[in-house]
């Protein structure tokens, strides 16, 4: 890792904070969301990039909408990170 990642976190890892949305950095990541892209923007933590994906397809596509995308992409490779649920024709 990095060494300027490890200061990082070392500088945020300090003391308590309250879990679950309710600590200090959370609201500030709110705060640019909404100043960036408007107060109905809201950001979502995610553990990694697939759960990104994830999270941004199920945002754009409905239950009864799909989506299309060649069997190269990694949002319809097979991954173990990827809920069954989003398969590469229905979203």
């Amino acid at each position: 890792m990095h060494p300027s990642v490890l200061a990082a976190i070392g500088a945020v890892n300090d003391g308590h904070a309250l879990a679950y949305g309710h600590d200090p950095y959370t609201h500030e990541i709110e705060r640019r969301v909404a100043a960036q892209f408007g107060e109905r923007a809201q950001a979502f933590f995610v553990f990694n990039g697939s759960a990104a994906n994830v999270l941004s397809l199920r945002a754009a596509c409905r239950p009864w909408q799909g989506r299309s995308a060649s069997k190269a992409r990694t949002s319809t490779s097979m991954s173990a990170a990827r809920p069954s649920r989003l398969r590469a024709s229905s979203c």
